[in-house]
């Protein structure tokens, strides 16, 4: 919610592009969202699927032709199952530490840890 032209449409793209990212496991989906292609880009995000907690980090590093593949490409996904008296801060707190305990690899071989998500049901429902 927020007045004319404060970039409500444009995050809901880059959420909708990420989702699509996982689900086609196609960089082009994400990567025109970058602007500085000389820079490091990144995102990082949490979400709830099937009573587990995800984290997915990824980065996009420069290369000479402004062209990522798998080589400049970095996704790392880590997941925790949500226990009874957990909050989002002790679940998060899990993924934390299992952040810095495990590497990066292939984006395509990460991203197929996860099942293909309901996207057209998760933006249907979820924002409007």
């Amino acid at each position: 919610m927020g007045s004319n032209a404060t970039g409500k449409t444009s995050l809901g793209r880059v959420i909708l592009s990420i989702f699509n990212f996982i689900d086609k496991r196609n960089a082009d989906i994400i990567t025109r969202f970058i602007s500085n292609k000389n820079k490091v880009a990144s995102f990082s995000m949490d979400f709830v699927d099937d009573n587990k907690l995800y984290r997915i980090h990824a980065v996009f590093d420069p290369s000479d032709d402004y062209i990522y593949s798998s080589e400049n490409i970095k996704v790392h996904i880590v997941s925790t199952d949500i226990c009874l008296r957990d909050n989002y801060e002790s679940s998060a707190k899990r993924l934390d530490s299992m952040m810095i305990r495990s590497n990066k690899s292939n984006y395509i071989i990460e991203l197929e840890k996860l099942r293909r998500l309901p996207i057209d049901s998760i933006f249907n429902y979820g924002i409007k």
